[in-house]
């Protein structure tokens, strides 16, 4: 869980609402073409750099 001083200094915080990973399109195309299921792509992202490219992340604020 990540925790900053920033929600207690501003009186907000946040809840994540949705986490996407965007992969690199070589490996994904992978999947596409059947050589890798979902779950081996996500293992992969655990071992080798560049298979997700990037991270998207929808917040809520929450104000307390």
């Amino acid at each position: 869980m990540g925790n900053t001083m920033l929600a207690h200094l501003t009186a907000v915080d946040f809840e994540i609402v949705e986490m996407v990973q965007v992969f690199h399109p070589g490996w994904y195309k992978r999947h596409t073409d059947g050589l890798m299921s979902l779950e081996q792509l996500r293992e992969a992202a655990l071992i080798h750099w560049g298979v997700v490219r990037e991270i998207q992340v929808k917040l809520r604020a929450v104000k307390g």
